[in-house]
C-alpha cells in the first residue's frame, strides 16, 4: 500500500494522486468500497472524527439552484439529448468531484491539526505562567 506524503500545506496535485489511486483500486474491483477516516474542522475548539463514504458515490441529492430547471420539469420531457454522451459527461465530472473531495478532506485535516497545535501551545503557555499571572 503506497503512502502519500505531503508537505506542510496540502496541494491539489497530491489530492489528485490519492483520488486516482483509490479510484483505480475501485474500478479494477480490487476493493468493494473506499472509505475515508478523517477529521472535520468545526471551530478552534471542536474537531470531529468522520467516516466518509468515498466510493461508490452515494445518492446525489438535488440542489435548488435559482433559475435552474427542476427535476420534475426535466422528467416531463420525453427525451433529453446530452453531448457528449451522459457517460462521458458524468465520467469527466466524477473525476473532478473525487479530486476536490479528497482535497477538501486534506484541508479540513490540516485546519484541525493547526487548531489543535494552537490550543495546545496556549494551554502550555498558560500553565507555564502559573496562576499568579
Amino acid at each position: 500500500m503506497p503512502s502519500f506524503a505531503y508537505g506542510d500545506t496540502p496541494r491539489f496535485p497530491e489530492a489528485r494522486a490519492i483520488a486516482a489511486f483509490a479510484r483505480d483500486l475501485f474500478l479494477k474491483k480490487e476493493v468493494d468500497e473506499v472509505r475515508i477516516l478523517a477529521t472535520r474542522f468545526v471551530n478552534t475548539l471542536t474537531q470531529h472524527p468522520v467516516d466518509l463514504e468515498f466510493l461508490p458515490v452515494g445518492e446525489i441529492k438535488g440542489m435548488k439552484i435559482p433559475g435552474a430547471v427542476s427535476e420534475a420539469e426535466l422528467a416531463a420531457h420525453k427525451e433529453t439529448l446530452f453531448e457528449p454522451s451522459p457517460n462521458e459527461f458524468l465520467g469527466y465530472l466524477l473525476s473532478h468531484y473525487l479530486n476536490i473531495y479528497i482535497y477538501q478532506v486534506l484541508l479540513n485535516a490540516k485546519a484541525s491539526e493547526q487548531s489543535a497545535r494552537m490550543v495546545s501551545m496556549k494551554n502550555a503557555t498558560d500553565n507555564a505562567d502559573g496562576p499568579d499571572r
